[in-house]
């Protein structure tokens, strides 16, 4: 947030329809990435990120938001991106790495304790599939 590529949204938006509203409004505008951080219906501490591809509004750095996914500077041109993605095809694969511990392990859920629902997947459009369902 720091480069102004993305707004912390405190105010309640419901993950159904009304986060999808106000991100294509940001790829339509070339706003900040909104970061939802009070979705409706979801539990405390779970955030939504719209747009984080967006094309920037200011004249330099347009690619800017999608050169950082690559580690790239923010004046990355198009080129320069798709040179990128070429060379990551051509690219030996990285080996993972075990560890013991780490972020990813910190909340485990196991047996009935697992419930994709209390994710909050937005509804994208009206003939979108939506949340997990059994």
């Amino acid at each position: 947030m720091a480069a102004g590529d993305a707004v912390d949204i405190r105010r309640p938006v419901a993950p159904t329809l009304e986060a999808a509203a106000v991100t294509r409004r940001v790829y339509e505008t070339r706003s900040p990435a909104p970061l939802f951080g009070n979705l409706i219906g979801t539990e405390p501490g779970f955030r939504l990120l719209g747009a984080p591809a967006g094309l920037n509004g200011r004249a330099a750095g347009t690619y800017g938001r999608l050169a950082a996914h690559f580690g790239l500077p923010r004046d990355t041109t198009p080129r320069e991106l798709l040179e990128k993605l070429i060379a990551a095809l051509h690219a030996e694969p990285v080996a993972p790495r075990i560890v013991e511990s780490g972020p990813c392990t910190e909340h485990v859920l196991r047996g009935d304790a697992v419930d994709l629902e209390r994710f909050p997947v937005p509804l994208l459009h009206q003939q979108d599939g939506g949340r997990y369902r059994d």
